[in-house]
């Protein structure tokens, strides 16, 4: 015996009611995930900045729930996978990323040279922005050559920010940083760029151990001391600079370049703990 017209309309009634309830928790569900800060840095914001000179730099953000800002300058015109991968996990770590595609937004090759002729306006500027909209303090991030522009930008923001607003950015990490005035010759003695002289920050040295540069390490960290910074040095046995992105890398590489994020976080935390002294 089938149920009367009344039965098949409340149970209709009853099936639209779960379907809509149903609905609206799975909506409320979809809408958590997607404001989780684990998920929402899978996925870089791209966005253009405007700076002074009309030059327009392309920027990579990876929002993250700290009060701290990584302000990166890769030297790969954004080609690399290895700054996109450890941007992401920093973010999920509660550390915000900004990547700034320097080289593109002058249209300059990937070559040291490209980065000796970038000054500091950029950088300045790029702090200032960086700062102003997200509320946060800024520590800078670059390796080999991109740490010229890098310095030379923290240069110029200090010397045009107030006293009371040096604080927003606390310091450097350098990946093994070139800084040279001329590529070293054996037997002669290193000469630096002026800038190393004119830095007064906290700075953080990464340097791999299996690399040339290792072994003027304390002659920089002198140099850039004698300028008013204050400068720890990190060793990473066994591997070469760029360890992260070699065609052909050892054993020890493979391992250290999937813990980048870690090693710059290391790096980062040592500024946060030192950013009180003087």
């Amino acid at each position: 015996m089938s149920p009367g017209p009344r039965y098949d309309e409340q149970g209709r009634a009853e099936k639209c009611r779960m379907a809509k309830h149903n609905l609206h928790i799975l909506c409320v569900i979809l809408a958590c995930l997607a404001a989780s800060p684990a998920l929402a840095a899978d996925t870089a914001q791209h966005r253009t900045a405007a700076l002074s000179g009309d030059v327009e730099v392309d920027l990579r953000i990876y929002p993250g729930s700290g009060e701290t800002v990584v302000l990166g300058f890769p030297c790969d015109q954004g080609t690399g996978t290895a700054d996109e991968h450890a941007a992401v996990r920093l973010a999920k770590a509660g550390v915000e990323v900004w990547l700034a595609d320097l080289l593109s937004a002058h249209f300059l090759p990937i070559a040291p040279s490209s980065m000796r002729q970038l000054g500091g306006a950029e950088v300045a500027q790029l702090i200032e922005m960086v700062h102003r909209e997200t509320g946060k303090r800024v520590i800078l991030l670059a390796s080999g050559y991109g740490s010229i522009p890098a310095l030379r930008g923290a240069r110029d923001w200090q010397a045009k920010a107030p006293a009371e607003a040096r604080t927003a950015l606390v310091g450097a990490v350098l990946l093994f940083p070139k800084l040279y005035a001329e590529e070293p010759q054996p037997g002669r003695a290193t000469r630096y760029l002026p800038v190393v002289g004119q830095t007064r920050m906290h700075i953080d040295i990464v340097q791999p151990q299996q690399a040339p540069d290792r072994f003027w390490i304390n002659r920089l960290s002198q140099e850039l001391a004698n300028g008013g910074s204050q400068v720890s040095t990190h060793i990473l046995p066994g591997v070469r600079n760029f360890f992260y992105s070699r065609p052909s890398p050892n054993p020890a590489e493979i391992a250290a370049g999937e813990r980048l994020d870690r090693i710059i976080l290391g790096a980062v935390r040592r500024l946060q703990q030192t950013e009180s002294k003087p």
